[in-house]
């Protein structure tokens, strides 16, 4: 008569439970020491939260640290660990052997489906939970394992900025972004389509800095546009073509509107990693467990396919609107004295362009410019003539709209008012 095993039962006793817990035992109290770490040094640094009123924007400076990075790539290593356990746990109950008791032989074939469940919905709970969590903290774990620094220092920024949209709704926009430098040494980043140059007098990131030395003065970015500023520019002979370079590598930029392209795998991690696919992999996680592989495979593929075709479509509309935004034609600037040919990549704030393709030269003879098209790339005011503009573009108005110098006075102009659109 053959004899009977008795079936083993492991519970959260055994010792490879008690290893894991003293792992996410020890992970926890890691994460606590940066997090204090953290909060103190944001309180030693004066400097490393500064408001700006006139941008509306709280910023913060963060750089990365030895100790943070250290405890953030262990805490990745083990929530990895822990989605591996949940596969070798539901492939191990298919063939019905124990994987986490080496050495035991034949026992390891006679454990418990309640072992099984245990080993199986430890892992799933606990790392459900931590992505959810991930999830909505995301933005802040950007800079959870950095450090707190001045904002001279600081290699990432955390921007907070808050409005009132047309109805008093407030809205609130955050972000981290990287620090920047030029080939001059201008610490910078990007934010919003707009450039914020490190100023030492204010100590932050502003997209109207104060420069502290004469040789960088010329670089301020002229906020109040008027007719007197451009007339002005006009008769002195426009920017100078060194003047435009430093621009260009500073403050400004180049002219164009820059369209972030994700990567597809990039785009895949922004997809899937949502509150709807995380309770989806889960949902699925739990078919292939009770032994519904078909079930399992099915629900997999489809919400792999529909997310995939997802990112796809995404990225083929961001091309798509790249691609209408993306407007380099040559225009004729005024610069050192004359007009010159230059993209309109390379416009600066200041440049006289030229709308028409015919010029008077020295002897006042028209000289014609055939590869030059009267398109405006950039906002601008009129210093002399007249014109009309199509805006339909921009603005839907079917019927083009006439355009008149602007009057040398010290009034602002902003071109995107109503009371300006003439001019």
């Amino acid at each position: 008569m053959p004899q009977t095993v008795e079936n083993i039962d492991i519970g959260y006793g055994a010792p490879g439970y008690i290893i894991n817990f003293l792992i996410f035992f020890a992970l926890f109290v890691f994460n606590a020491v940066v997090y204090a770490r953290s909060r103190l040094q944001s309180k030693r640094f004066v400097d490393h939260c500064i408001f700006l009123s006139n941008e509306n924007q709280t910023q913060k400076g963060y750089r990365p640290s030895r100790l943070g990075s250290s405890c953030r790539a262990l805490s990745v290593i083990f929530l990895i660990w822990m989605q591996c356990s949940l596969i070798i746990t539901f492939l191990s109950n298919y063939q019905h052997y124990w994987p986490y008791s080496p050495g035991q032989g034949d026992k390891n074939k006679h454990v418990t489906w309640d072992s099984f469940t245990r080993a199986f919905l430890l892992p799933w709970i606990t790392t459900f939970l931590l992505l959810v969590w991930l999830r909505r903290h995301h933005a802040s774990l950007a800079v959870f394992y950095m450090c707190p620094c001045s904002l001279e220092k600081a290699t990432h920024v955390k921007i907070h900025s808050s409005t009132e949209d047309e109805n008093g709704n407030r809205q609130d926009f955050e972000d981290v972004v990287p620090v920047s430098a030029t080939a001059r040494g201008l610490r910078m980043i990007e934010w919003q389509l707009l450039r914020y140059v490190y100023c030492s007098s204010k100590d932050a990131f502003t997209s109207d800095p104060q420069y502290d030395n004469e040789f960088d003065e010329g670089l301020k970015v002229e906020r109040d546009i008027t007719g007197v500023w451009a007339n002005e520019m006009y008769r002195k002979g426009g920017m100078s073509t060194e003047m435009a370079s430093m621009m260009l590598d500073g403050p400004q930029g180049i002219n164009e509107i820059n369209v972030h392209i994700p990567s597809i795998l990039e785009g895949c991690i922004t997809e899937f990693f949502s509150f709807f696919y995380i309770y989806q992999f889960f949902a699925v996680t739990l078919s292939f467990y009770w032994d519904y592989v078909s079930v399992g495979l099915m629900m997999s593929l489809l919400v792999l396919t529909c997310g995939v075709i997802k990112v796809y479509t995404e990225r083929m509309q961001r091309l798509k609107m790249k691609e209408m935004a993306t407007l380099n034609e040559r225009v004729l600037v005024f610069r050192d004295h004359q007009w010159k040919s230059v993209d309109s990549h390379d416009a600066c704030v200041g440049d006289i362009i030229c709308l028409t393709s015919k010029l008077k030269d020295e002897d006042n003879n028209y000289e014609h410019h055939s590869n030059h098209r009267p398109l405006l790339t950039a906002d601008c005011i009129l210093i002399n003539g007249s014109c009309v503009v199509d805006e339909s573009l921009l603005t839907g108005e079917t019927m083009p709209i006439q355009k008149f110098a602007v009057p040398e006075d010290k009034r602002v102009r902003i071109p995107d008012s109503a009371e300006h659109k003439k001019q």
